[in-house]
């Protein structure tokens, strides 16, 4: 209920947000940066979706590992609110796709159905990535967006007290979130103390073999 709370706020953030913004000149920079970046192949497009961050009770956990793994180049946009980043990675991922690339695509941990965070294109090494206060990007050598470029800042500074407003309590939020997950993995593990001498492992090693010959696994 925490985690649904604070996602409600940045969510009502992110649509205040995105009264400002000029998307027409995020249509216009997408195109240009296509053009310069991803040249068009003969390949078959493709799409695989993974998470690149999430909500745990160690905090916000960002896996910095798998984007230095899977790209040497990055493009950075600075979006505290998501709402012109959103734009730009769904417009780089249509071109991408229209170019013949396989992509992996990263959705946001907090509105996985309707908004992309990152994206990444192997074949170039290749990574998109939004940076933000939730997961900040701390990668040398990249381009970095200021998000703000897009955006109307005289129309802005209206919501600047609500958008305030919606960044703390969300924040106080997911740390009460955290503080509980950490807690429940506390009783989790002094649980495990106890049932882990009482299992017999030879039995659960005996079914898993049954399990993979019963599906063809092995």
């Amino acid at each position: 209920r925490y985690i649904a709370s604070a996602g409600s706020l940045m969510l009502d953030s992110r649509r205040a947000v995105a009264c400002s913004a000029n998307f027409e000149k995020v249509r216009r920079y997408v195109k240009r940066l296509c053009t310069r970046l991803l040249p068009r192949t003969e390949g078959t497009a493709s799409e695989e979706l993974r998470l690149l961050s999430a909500i745990t009770p160690k905090g916000m956990v960002f896996y910095r590992g798998t984007v230095e793994a899977l790209a040497d180049r990055y493009v950075v946009f600075r979006d505290d609110y998501g709402a012109v980043s959103r734009l730009l990675l769904e417009l780089i991922r249509a071109e991408a796709l229209a170019r013949g690339y396989h992509i992996i695509t990263c959705p946001c941990a907090m509105h996985p159905e309707d908004q992309i965070d990152h994206l990444f294109i192997p074949a170039l090494r290749l990574a998109f990535l939004t940076d933000n206060h939730w997961h900040p990007i701390h990668i040398p050598g990249v381009q970095a967006v200021r998000c703000t470029r897009f955006l109307d800042r005289e129309n802005l500074a209206g919501f600047r007290a609500r958008l305030r407003f919606n960044e703390r309590a969300a924040a106080e939020l997911l740390d009460q979130a955290v503080a509980l997950m950490a807690q429940a993995k506390s009783c989790h593990d002094e649980l495990e103390t106890y049932y882990r001498t009482a299992v017999d492992f030879a039995q659960v090693d005996a079914a898993a073999a049954q399990c993979m010959e019963l599906f063809g696994v092995g």
